[in-house]
């Protein structure tokens, strides 16, 4: 679609003024000589490590700089002189997008879609922090946007895929070292009060504070309809607590955890899903002690005619008799484990990797050598037209997404199974199509027409 056409429709979908003088920018793909100017939503926290770790590259160029806390927009923006400062991306994406070559999205989970959305409907790279969205509807909308674009370098805030135990994992399984698998695990961390959540099953947001002046909360709250009040324990880290704004642990960490699996068995979308909860959720507030099914077709690298991830939160692990490890064996949070013909695996987040057979751990297992990976690095390459496998490509994202979505959707079903159909991205069923697919946006920051 013609650059000028897109910011006319752009206009019109987010409530802006018309610009005029519109001309299309040279990509850096095709400008070979140039820097990769990014511009990146959301500059604290995990926006913190994403921004240090790019600007090692030498082709990097952080030009643009945007968040709704003026404060902690100010302190980034002192090591980034010539970097244009915005509070609202929308601002940008108005005027200045041909000043930037790619977009750098590590903002709240709600944000997620309609940022990366218009990124890639003005033809820009695009990082974008996992999990990739935050609606099931919106995995069909960024499934359709990375096809309308192929020439796009596209990449998920899935970092630890670059940790070489977690690379060996996937060459184990894909040679068939131990056999087709037959299933695998994964689960969370404990679902409670701590750095990034509240608690299960609130029934409430946090009782309102007044509004600090450094924060444009009504910019925080973006494509959100309703009124929640400002707390700064929903604004800085927990509101993935909440079903507005989050996916609770197992959206939160489906990325890390599920990213492996999918690369390693080439998984299509999944068939039917079953979460069970001791309580459903509630309107407010995820649930906790969530053991969800997902299920799938069987691919070249398993075993039986279906094929079925068990993913939990809570750090519940799978029973040892089950997965062939010796008894009374524990591993701690954040795991997966394939359950193989031959033996078992079991992987950290962060790549420390076991393998068991006949029930006990084989500490000589032969080790596949593979190639270091540099997670940042290769986007960057990629965007200037390097070809690069990327294993946190979209393509990779929104699969892991759509599976995390899943199984957190489904405890407002519990203890039931959800058949769906991943190509058109919908339920058998009409009451959860009607309950769980999608959410309403607020005008101004609605996505772009032509992927909806």
């Amino acid at each position: 679609m013609d650059r000028n056409v897109h910011r006319r429709k752009f206009l019109a979908t987010m409530g802006l003024a018309a610009a005029s003088g519109l001309t299309p920018s040279l990509g850096a793909s095709a400008n070979k000589n140039s820097k990769l100017r990014i511009l990146q939503v959301g500059v604290g926290g995990i926006g913190g490590m994403d921004r240090n770790a790019l600007v090692k590259h030498p082709k990097v160029e952080i030009a643009g700089l945007c968040d709704v806390n003026q404060r902690t927009l100010d302190k980034v923006a002192k090591g980034f002189p010539k970097a244009k400062t915005y509070n609202d991306c929308r601002v940008a994406y108005e005027k200045d997008m041909d000043d930037y070559d790619a977009v750098l999205v590590c903002t709240p989970d709600h944000t997620h879609a309609v940022m990366a959305l218009h990124a890639l409907a003005q033809d820009k790279h695009l990082y974008l922090q996992k999990p990739v969205v935050h609606q099931l509807d919106e995995v069909r909308m960024l499934r359709k946007a990375i096809a309308a674009k192929p020439g796009l370098a596209t990449q998920m805030g899935n970092q630890r895929s670059e940790k070489a135990g977690r690379n060996q994992a996937i060459a184990i399984i894909r040679s068939g070292a131990l056999g087709k698998v037959t299933s695998a695990w994964a689960w969370t961390g404990k679902v409670a009060k701590n750095t990034y959540f509240n608690g299960p099953w609130l029934e409430k947001y946090p009782d309102g504070q007044p509004v600090p002046s450094h924060i444009k909360w009504d910019l925080w709250k973006h494509c959100y309809t309703g009124d929640v009040p400002f707390n700064n324990i929903l604004a800085d880290k927990k509101w993935r607590t909440y079903w507005e704004f989050g996916g609770g642990q197992l959206t939160d960490w489906c990325c890390h955890l599920l990213d492996v699996i999918y690369l390693a068995l080439d998984l299509e979308g999944p068939i039917a899903v079953q979460t069970d909860t001791p309580k459903p959720a509630t309107a407010i507030g995820h649930s906790a002690y969530n053991q969800s099914r997902i299920t799938y077709n069987k691919t070249a690298f398993t075993k039986g005619d279906h094929f079925i991830i068990h993913y939990n939160d809570n750090d519940i692990h799978p029973s040892n008799a089950e997965t062939g490890i010796p008894l009374g064996s524990r591993f701690g949070t954040n795991r997966t484990i394939f359950v193989c013909e031959n033996g078992t695996l079991v992987l950290g987040a962060n790549g420390d990797l076991q393998i068991f057979q006949n029930g006990k751990r084989v500490k000589d297992f032969p080790m596949p050598k593979v190639a270091p990976r540099k997670h940042w690095n290769e986007w960057v390459d990629n965007c200037f037209g390097a070809k690069n496998e990327l294993l946190g490509r979209l393509e990779i994202g929104t699969g892991v997404t759509e599976a995390g979505l899943l199984a957190t959707k489904a405890t407002r079903y519990p203890n039931r199974e959800l058949v769906w159909d991943s190509k058109a991205c919908r339920f058998k069923d009409d009451a959860p199509n009607k309950r769980l697919l999608k959410r309403e946006y607020r005008d101004g920051f609605k996505p772009p027409a032509e992927f909806v």
